[in-house]
């Protein structure tokens, strides 16, 4: 009937009629069976829910009280509930670690998987004798784990940084009877936050979250304070309770050949000791747990490990004293979690210069709790924030603003003030000339001038080059002396004169210009003296460092590059400044005169004028110093011709810009080193492996350069590019609304995780040019001030 009901029949054929009547009866018989149907499933699907509320009401979902009661059908009902929304519910833990504003509640951190690039490092120091270094298990999307994440060195000023008390500093933990017992497979998220705590969040073991149980992990080291706190908040995410045991343990690093070390338990002051040398001049004391305690002094590895023993018999077997040349500490801590909650267990670390001092800092501890001592670091950490400026921001940009102010706190050498360039391991704790100098600049404009000044005095001592020859690339942050790397860089000098004269200019004080006017003269003749490549400054292999080909290797000749050039030029007009402070007309008059022939030949030698292929003329990257070649390819750096003032030709100052940003731009706001840099993509000197795309990725720091530009030509006309510009950093920021590292894959727009956290190049420039654009810095140029 269906079929000849649709059939092209005759309309009033009898067959056809009958077919449609029975057709449409079909239908609406069906359709009624039909709603019949799904009105009875939805009445069985309440009465469902109302007898499952039922049960939950009854019996309270805990297994005592199922027992009690001996309600078969309740037991096996709850029990289904319980393991239907076990998986789903939210961590306790992970929901406490948001910021004050709640920008991290509205921006959580997703999914964290095999492809989730997380922060590697950090570090943090007590702002007065102690450096403690973190490293997550990673350094870069390309490697497996390396280490067990946590703190992997903890640093004292008495020995001048010399020796890490902590090789490393983790945990393993037991859930019931299933044993996490293998801590390099532990990895997470990582996050400073304004209140002095750093946060490890712990979202994956061997890949995969932990059924039933949530672990953060973090570090508290008090400003001021002899003595860091380890926190463990251990969350329960089903609704039955839990029994967790947790080891926390801590590796020293292996001594010197011939040499051991002594571990032992001081039962007097109720803590675990280990003596770094034998003299007894590095004491390093470990106490802290929570109701019964089991402890184990042993080897690093092997049989009388903590490790081993809590893997293999889920228990310490309480050795108190162990000698060997490589010590390992742990104690062992077993909680029952209520359902749905959590609990904070929390231990201490203690490095001191000899076993009494050590003591005295056990008994000063033991006057607070952790809480209390944890309350009085974020109380010192909103001081010195306070003391700042403040500008005015989103609760996301106000996020970034200030984890990239405490960063940049805790860059800083606490002894002799020098800023770190990068806490990850892969750059070696090294501070880069012109990143620090850039750093103390920013510091200053943010309105921190005593870190400013401390660096200053820094400088004002660091060792220059054979005959004066600028300063070096880098120095150890540690220790303050040089440390090898690509050779000269002279725009470091630059911005060393230029920094003083910010200092004098924000503050009104003298004193580092007077301390350091024999580093101000040394380097201020440098440039003078060496005036005989037609105008222009030495060469080197600023900014970029490339002293070799990044896709041969092959050795590269030294070039006028233009950002050095530009920097050499504030240097210059700064000194000439500094100069009239200290009253020598005939030193201020040299060093202006140098400043303007240098000027003059950026102009004639290194402008690149408009042709019929171009849409405007340029500076060039760089000239030669052998073939007096200009290298036509566009480089983000040269923009500092701009901000620094050495270029005063408005027009071609606009031509550059634009010419710049359409043929570097990234990812809409992002900028590139230069054209065909191959850095992080198919660089034979990449410190990571293949971490981005395709070639040119963005850079933060190239891409804030610019920014500055902008502001310094168009005024507030720049306003809407250079917000674009900053939210470009903070959608391009690190997991956690972190500092990122040097670049950004322009294809995906993850970060590269080797170098991040990059201070100055992300922290630093993102400070500073907040500032300017809200009209409370200037720019990097002597004449703005």
């Amino acid at each position: 009937c269906f079929r000849h009901a649709y059939k092209a029949a005759p309309p009033k054929a009898p067959r056809f009629l009958v077919c449609r009547l029975v057709a449409f009866s079909f239908l609406v018989f069906g359709g009624f069976l039909l709603l019949l149907l799904l009105l009875l499933l939805l009445f069985l699907l309440l009465l469902l829910l109302l007898l499952l509320l039922l049960l939950l009401a009854v019996c309270d979902m805990r297994p005592s009280r199922l027992r009690r009661r001996g309600v078969a059908l309740c037991a096996v009902l709850a029990c289904a509930a319980v393991l239907a929304t076990a998986g789903a519910a939210d961590c306790p833990v992970f929901d406490k670690f948001d910021l004050p504003n709640g920008a991290l509640a509205a921006r959580r951190l997703g999914e964290f998987n095999a492809d989730t690039r997380p922060l590697p490092s950090f570090a943090l120091t007590n702002w007065k004798d102690l450096i403690l270094t973190w490293s997550g298990p990673r350094d870069n999307p390309n490697s497996p784990p390396v280490r067990p994440t946590g703190v992997t060195g903890f640093f004292s000023a008495s020995d001048t940084y010399t020796a890490s008390a902590v090789a490393q500093d983790t945990f393993a933990l037991l859930v019931g009877d299933t044993m996490y017992g293998e801590p390099m497979k532990w990895d997470g998220d990582a996050q400073m936050f304004p209140d002095g705590r750093f946060a490890t969040l712990m979202r994956v073991y061997n890949g995969s979250s932990v059924p039933g149980v949530c672990v953060a992990r973090s570090f508290f080291l008090p400003p001021q304070e002899e003595f860091y706190i380890v926190e463990y908040n251990l969350g329960n995410t089903l609704n039955t309770p839990i029994t967790v045991s947790i080891l926390d343990y801590t590796v020293a690093p292996a001594a010197v050949a011939s040499t051991t070390q002594t571990g032992y338990y001081d039962e007097t002051n109720d803590i675990l000791r280990v003596t770094i040398s034998p003299s007894a001049h590095y004491a390093y004391g470990v106490f802290g747990g929570t109701g019964d305690v089991e402890y184990q002094i042993g080897d690093a590895t092997g049989n009388s490990s903590p490790l081993y023993q809590f893997v293999n018999s889920q228990h310490l077997s309480g050795q108190n004293s162990y000698n060997s040349q490589s010590v390992s500490v742990g104690t062992m801590t077993t909680v029952t979690i209520a359902p749905q909650s959590d609990v904070s267990i929390f231990f201490y670390r203690i490095l001191q210069s000899s076993s009494d001092a050590v003591v005295q800092v056990v008994e000063r501890v033991a006057g607070s709790d952790a809480q209390t001592w944890i309350m009085q670091g974020a109380q010192s950490y909103s001081a010195w924030l306070e003391k700042g400026l403040h500008p005015k921001l989103s609760s996301y940009q106000q996020a970034l603003y200030e984890v990239s102010l405490v960063s940049m706190k805790n860059s800083i050498n606490p002894t002799n003030g020098a800023f770190v360039a990068s806490f990850h391991p892969a750059y070696e704790f090294k501070v880069w000339g012109r990143d620090a100098i850039f750093a103390g600049m920013i510091m200053d404009n943010a309105g921190y001038h005593d870190e400013a000044a401390s660096f200053l005095h820094w400088l004002s001592s660091a060792q220059l080059r054979d005959n004066d020859m600028g300063l070096h690339t880098c120095y150890s942050w540690f220790n303050g002396l040089p440390v090898g790397f690509v050779e000269p860089q002279f725009d470091s000098a630059g911005a060393a004169l230029l920094s003083y004269l910010i200092h004098y200019k924000l503050t009104g004080d003298m004193e580092p210009i007077t301390a350091g006017i024999n580093m101000i003269h040394r380097l201020e003749d440098f440039f003078i003296d060496n005036d005989d490549y037609d105008g222009l400054v030495p060469p080197d292999y600023s900014i970029w460092e490339e002293s070799s080909d990044g896709h041969t290797g092959l050795p590269l000749d030294p070039s006028h590059f233009t950002f050095t050039q530009a920097m050499a030029y504030a240097g210059l007009y700064s000194a000439s400044q500094l100069e009239l402070l200290v009253g020598d007309s005939g030193r201020a008059k040299a060093a202006q005169s140098r400043a303007e022939s240098l000027r003059q030949a950026i102009e004639t030698l290194l402008w690149v004028p408009e042709k019929s292929n171009m849409d405007g003329g340029y500076y060039c990257r760089s000239l030669n110093a052998t073939s007096k070649q200009p290298d036509l390819r566009h480089d983000g750096s040269t923009v500092a011709v701009v901000w620094t003032g050495a270029s005063q030709n408005t027009s071609r100052s606009t031509s550059h810009l634009k010419q710049i940003i359409s043929t570097l731009t990234k990812l809409e706001y992002g900028i590139a080193r230069y054209e065909g840099d191959p850095f992080f993509y198919n660089s034979v000197f990449n410190p990571g492996g293949q971490e981005v795309g395709a070639e040119s990725p963005p850079w933060p720091v190239v891409s804030m350069f610019t920014a500055w530009a902008e502001i310094t030509l168009y005024e507030q006309a720049a306003a809407p590019t250079v917000d674009a510009r900053l939210q470009w950093m903070l959608d391009h920021s690190a997991r956690g609304i972190m500092p990122a590292g040097e670049a950004v894959d322009g294809v995906s727009g993850q970060i590269v995780m080797s170098s991040c956290p990059d201070l100055y190049e992300f922290a630093g420039v993102y400070i500073w040019t907040v500032l300017m654009e809200q009209g409370l810095a200037p720019t990097p140029n002597p004449h703005a001030f």
